[in-house]
């Protein structure tokens, strides 16, 4: 059968709340709500988390920038290191930096664990 023909309807009765948040949750991620019945079926449950605190949206917005410096860090040093074939003292200093800045990102991301999460839906 052709999938693009939907011979079939499904009527169900729910609650004021659970249609609430069944629309909530198909609008963040923008379908339909066939269609997202539909992507529910085809592709299972995952979470959506929806972060609504502000403090916790810019917490993670300082993490990612962590985390591109020490990619950009770890990338310094392997260029140094292989370009030259005794490496130069302030790698050092630079590996203690990052070890530093691990330490509070794990120690942020420990503080994170705490916060409450909204879970909205599944996608």
């Amino acid at each position: 059968m052709n999938d693009n023909k939907k011979p079939r309807q499904m009527n169900v009765r729910i609650s004021e709340s659970d249609y609430i948040k069944i629309e909530h949750q198909r609008e963040l991620i923008n379908k339909s709500q066939s269609g997202f019945i539909s992507h529910i079926v085809n592709n299972g449950i995952n979470e959506i988390i929806e972060v609504t605190n502000p403090q916790l949206r810019q917490d993670v917005s300082k993490i990612e920038n962590m985390l591109a410096s020490f990619g950009n860090n770890l990338n310094q040093i392997a260029k140094a290191l292989n370009s030259q074939s005794k490496p130069p003292m302030d790698i050092l200093e630079t590996m203690e930096r990052l070890d530093r800045n691990i330490v509070r990102l794990i120690s942020g991301l420990d503080n994170l664990k705490k916060e409450k999460l909204n879970v909205v839906g599944k996608s």
